[in-house]
């Protein structure tokens, strides 16, 4: 009777065995999690779209898909998209995504994670604002976001107002808007030349007291270094071609700045109350100056201008451009122009 028991046991473990092995290979394919469904996109019209919203969309572990069902790939997050938000808990971006919009999470209260494609080149301005319940990777004196592969892709904000100094990781290249606004004792910054962008007002207020600008970058945005009190010297590389409205205001311990060729427009304020500029290179692209752009630069000698008297004075100039500014002279390539 025993060895009877003993070959009926002998035959079930072999009859279980291939059904145990079947299930294994079967469980990573239920395990494979599926797209959410029901997003808003806007097609650009040339193979591409951006996410614009939940449309009807009701999960709150988002998986965007890589492509829209019009099939279109996906490469950004629209302005505002998921603007307050409070059901949205966690969103993984696809490979695709380069940009982030202006407010595009801000308000989602409940947004827990994020995460960030390699591709990643922008974010906007307050992209993640109010998003108090947000995790993100520590690294040095500073707040990142990113993916398992990569996790200081974005630098979200500075670890705390005191921080002294910050050296951001190679594998960075955005540091979001008021990332460092603030941070008074802020002397030591070093920036990776990855960077592709720095976002509105990301060192206002901040303590630097200088500044080179990574090659990646083509815009200085809004406000950028407004108000930075101690920042003396700045180096900004060729391939920028936007400055932004009062990117250097109020800087009033820089004494030298030259704008790259390819800017075309001096915007307002950039340059207002830098009390001790003495001396300003102007490319000849520069078409328009605006409100204000050196107001008050009471220490202006020279204005460096690569282009002739002719070009010079073509120049499109916004009434009080240069109000308060001192006794500069404009060195054009056939001579010079008293203020």
């Amino acid at each position: 009777m025993k060895r009877y028991f003993t070959l009926i046991l002998a035959l079930l473990l072999l009859v279980a065995l291939p059904l145990t092995a079947c299930k294994k290979k079967t469980d990573p394919e239920q395990e494979q999690r599926k797209p959410s469904e029901g997003l808003q996109y806007i097609s650009t019209g040339n193979g591409t779209c951006y996410l614009a919203g939940l449309g009807v969309c009701t999960d709150t572990d988002i998986l965007v898909p890589e492509t829209s069902p019009a099939g279109d790939t996906v490469t950004g997050v629209g302005r505002e998209a998921f603007k307050d938000c409070t059901t949205l808990t966690d969103i993984a971006l696809p490979s695709g995504v380069v940009s982030i919009g202006n407010r595009a999470f801000a308000g989602c209260t409940a947004l827990k994670t994020v995460q960030i494609p390699n591709g990643i080149a922008a974010v906007g301005m307050d992209a993640f604002d109010g998003c108090t319940a947000l995790q993100y990777n520590g690294n040095g004196n500073a707040a990142y976001l990113g993916n398992a592969e990569k996790p200081y892709l974005v630098l979200l904000k500075a670890a705390a107002p005191s921080i002294s100094k910050c050296t951001v990781p190679e594998s960075t290249k955005v540091i979001c808007s008021s990332a460092f606004n603030g941070c008074e004792s802020l002397r030591s910054l070093a920036l990776p030349q990855g960077l592709t962008c720095i976002g509105t007002r990301a060192f206002s207020g901040a303590g630097i007291t200088s500044a080179s600008i990574p090659a990646g970058v083509t815009k200085i945005e809004v406000g950028t270094f407004y108000e930075c009190v101690h920042l003396t010297t700045v180096e900004i590389p060729a391939g920028v071609t936007e400055i932004g409205a009062g990117a250097f205001g109020w800087c009033t311990a820089l004494t030298q700045i030259e704008i790259p060729a390819g800017v075309t427009t001096i915007e307002e304020q950039t340059f207002a109350k830098c009390v001790k500029l003495t001396s300003v290179s102007i490319p000849k692209s520069v078409t328009q100056i605006g409100s204000g752009a050196f107001a008050d630069c009471v220490l202006l000698e020279s204005v460096n201008y690569a282009g002739t008297q002719a070009e010079w004075e073509a120049v499109v100039k916004t009434s009080g451009w240069n109000t308060g500014a001192g006794d500069y002279t404009v060195h054009c390539t056939d001579g010079d122009i008293t203020k």
